[in-house]
């Protein structure tokens, strides 16, 4: 009895492990090669016209391998990102979302616009 009880245990660690394994995220490393400030949407005018926009729309180039991924980002107006070229990083990608490890352990989302094979050298 001991025995299928001790079997049983080893089963169940052995799916549970595997089951972690899977749900792992696969990150690869990235380089972002370009940075690319959008210009902020025309007001219409007007009484009800809004405030500046709170928000900074970035096209983002990022190498991955021998791939080139252009991506969509916004981030708050107050964030600067052209100091982010030449910085390599954690990325992930799923379907036409990419997904960017930051320091904080956090991940940034872009809409991944197009992608294009990298210069060789």
């Amino acid at each position: 009895m001991k025995k299928l009880s001790l079997m049983i245990a080893l089963v169940c660690a052995a799916c549970l492990m595997a089951g972690a394994q899977s749900q792992t995220t696969q990150y690869q490393d990235g380089k972002i090669i370009q940075v690319t400030k959008l210009p902020a949407p025309p007001s219409a005018g007007g009484t009800d016209a809004p405030m500046a926009s709170q928000v900074d729309e970035y096209e983002i180039s990022i190498q991955v391998g021998d791939a080139v991924y252009v991506c969509h980002y916004s981030s708050h107006s107050d964030q600067d990102l052209s100091w982010t070229k030449g910085k390599e990083g954690q990325v992930r990608i799923k379907g036409k979302t990419m997904y960017v490890k930051q320091v904080t352990g956090k991940e940034a989302q872009a809409k991944i616009l197009r992608t294009a094979k990298a210069a060789t050298p």
